[in-house]
This record gives C-alpha cells, structure tokens and sequence, in this order.
C-alpha cells in the first residue's frame, strides 16, 4: 500500500513540475511576443562599416562573362541607412558614404557606384529606387519582391538571416524555447533547408536580444553570428546601440565582419504614417511598372504615385512622344533614311548591388519593327487602361 502511495506521490510531484513548466514557458514566450509586438512601429537611423576578408582582390579572382565583368566585393565600405516598420509596411534606405575597393586587376573598368538604394514594401506593392554615380536614378514597382539584404533587422531579432520575411507572432509561436541557469531566454527555429536559427535573450536586459546565430548542417557551422551591446532604455525598452556580425566560410575563415552603430530609435514616431511607405520619386527617374510591363519618367519632382491610373497616362503620353519622333526619322532624305538614336524604353535592371559592372548598351538604330512594335504598345496601353476605367466603374 506505501508503495503505491509513493509511486502515486511521485507521479503527481512530477505532473505538478510539468505543468509549472509549461506554465513558464508560456509566461516567457508571452514577454518575448511582447516586446516583438511593441518593435511594429519602429525608426532606426544608424551606420554600417563592412570589413571584406581578404581586402585585395588580384587577377585569378575576377570573372569575365562576355563583356561583362563581376567582382566579389573586397575592401571596406561604410553607408549610412535607414530601418522602419508600421505593421506589415517595411522601409529600407542605404546611402553609400564611401567604397575602399582595394582592388587590383589591369582590365578592370570604373564601376558606376550605386549611390542610394530605397526599398519600400506595402501589403499590396513594393516600389524601389536606385541612385547612381552617374546618370538618372532608376526606379521600379511591383506587386512584392523579397526583402534586401538584412542587418539592423537581424540585431533586433525582428528576422531570421537569409529569410526574405520578417518574422510573425504567429512564426514565433511555433519556435521551441527554453531558459539557462544564467537567466537567458534561447529560441530556436529549424527553417526548411534544415538551417537552424538561435536567439538568445537577456532577462536582465528585459529580454533583450543580445546573440544571434544562424547554424548551416550538416556540420554545425556557425557562419553568421551577431552580438549586440550597449544598451540603453528607449520609452521602456532595452535597445543596443552597437552590433557586429561576423560571417564565416565553410572553412571557418572570415569572410565579412559589419559593424553597427545606431544614431537614433523612434518608437511610435506620429511621423510614422502609411504615406512614408511611398517613394516620393525624384524628379526624372526611368521607372517600370513590372505588373503591366510599362515605363514612364518621373515629371514632378518628389511625387508618389499610388494612382495606377495616373500610371497608365504618363505612359500612354510617352510612348506617343515616342511614336512621333520615331515617323519623324523615318523619312528619307537624299534617298538615304536619316538615321537618329531613339531612347530605349528598356533600361538596366534596377536591383543591382552595389558594385556590379555593367556595360553600355550599343546604340540601336531605327528599324520598321519599331514602328510597328509602337503601334502595338500603344493598342496595349490603350486596351489597359479601357480594362482598368470599365473595372472601376463596375459596383
């Protein structure tokens, strides 16, 4: 009878320690949702030095493709960014301040620096700006593409490294957690290509994020680790005001080290409204609308354009402009057709990293199939936005 007595006791001690366990890690997942939730309205103004190992490239390391060179980014570069989130709306601004290449090779052209690089998603678009050394920025709207590369974001544990999303409540809660002796918080995820991700919250710091990994199989690597510090209390939040990532090779040598160092947080800013969601499109910039396939320049300087309609008539109105310089060149002269450059509606792709080589585009001289390719593109356009008027109007 005392046996049974005391295995019945021991079987409820260790229900009674289960249950208290589980009670716990709900409570601790509840603060780390928490100050997840009051991350959603967030401005973080700060600078990035990247250090590349090893910092000169020589000849064997520079690929030619045809004309085209590519060069795996060497030296040091420092740029001054921009972070922001409202919700599901995400902000990122890059302005290079300076580019040490340190870079070696006899055949290497000057690279047309990409100045600036805006990129800003919206629940139902993603609009992007490109800056250059040289020439007129270049922009480009589209229904979402993924996000760019992340830093800031990855230190405020607001994303896991090389995911194309932020993270969700709803992500979160599907993350194993535990708690150390040392009051530390881990979470982990295991994403789809079996790479597992690893936070580490400080309960001292308020759960504040102070380590993140990213760990590759099937070895175990660690090949991106981020450490944060000097934290400070920002309307009741610790938040570090310096990071460094350090990225590592399969053969455990560093490749990249970036260092963080934060100017400014903005919780709950009023000046964090949708409308900062929007490019204010300076005025020139080539852009292409990728959903409809159509390119219109930008007339007025600093204007958003949310109106998909206004879209479809700055366009219609250029490809006319076009149409009309295009029959002006193809009369003869002399029984030889005077031959005149046309703008390429087609421009460079505009998501290209900072320091790729692209060569110029050979002038291309004018050909019957244009006229007839203008022809078509004004019947499309036309058609589009026929389609659009009609659809609005619908109830």
């Amino acid at each position: 009878m005392f046996k049974n007595t005391y295995i019945i006791f021991g079987m409820l001690l260790t229900l009674a320690a289960t249950t208290v366990a589980q009670q716990d890690e709900s409570v601790l997942r509840d603060v780390l949702l928490g100050r997840f939730t009051k991350l959603q309205n967030l401005i973080v103004n700060y600078k990035v030095t990247i250090e590349f190992t090893p910092q000169i490239i020589n000849e064997e390391a520079v690929t030619k493709l045809g004309e085209k060179i590519m060069v795996t980014k060497k030296g040091s570069l420092v740029a001054n960014k921009e972070f922001s989130i409202l919700e599901k709306r995400y902000l990122y601004d890059k302005h290079l301040e300076s580019w040490d290449q340190k870079i070696k090779h006899p055949d290497l052209p000057k690279v047309n620096l990409t100045k600036r690089q805006l990129d800003v998603f919206n629940p139902d678009r993603s609009e992007h700006l490109r800056g250059f050394e040289k020439g007129r920025p270049r922009g480009e709207i589209r229904n979402q593409r993924n996000l760019p590369e992340g830093d800031i974001d990855v230190a405020l544990g607001l994303r896991e490294f090389g995911q194309h999303e932020l993270l969700t409540d709803v992500l979160i809660n599907e993350m194993s957690i535990s708690q150390t002796n040392s009051d530390q918080l881990i979470l982990r995820d295991v994403d789809a290509k079996g790479v597992t991700h690893e936070w580490v919250f400080d309960s001292k710091l308020g759960y504040a994020l102070t380590r993140y990994r990213r760990i590759v199989p099937p070895n175990n690597h660690v090949n991106i680790e981020y450490v944060m510090e000097d934290f400070k209390n920002i309307d009741g939040i610790f938040m570090p005001f310096k990071a460094k990532s350090v990225w590592k090779g399969r053969d455990k040598k560093t490749t990249r080290t970036d260092t963080i160092e934060v100017m400014e947080y903005k919780l709950n800013d009023p000046n964090n409204t949708p409308e900062r969601y929007r490019i204010k499109w300076p005025e020139g910039a080539r852009i292409f609308d990728k959903r409809s396939g159509i390119h219109f320049s930008a007339k007025d300087g600093q204007m958003t354009y949310t109106n998909d309609e206004k879209i479809f008539e700055m366009a219609l109105d250029e490809i006319t402009k076009v149409e009309v310089k295009e029959l002006s060149t193809s009369i003869p002269s002399n029984d030889i057709a005077k031959q005149e450059d046309v703008n390429s509606i087609e421009e460079q792709p505009t998501n290209l990293p900072v320091g790729d080589i692209v060569p110029p585009k050979k002038p291309q001289k004018f050909s019957s199939k244009l006229w007839w390719a203008g022809l078509l593109a004004v019947a499309v356009v036309f058609a589009g936005l026929f389609i659009y008027r009609k659809h609005k109007a619908s109830p």
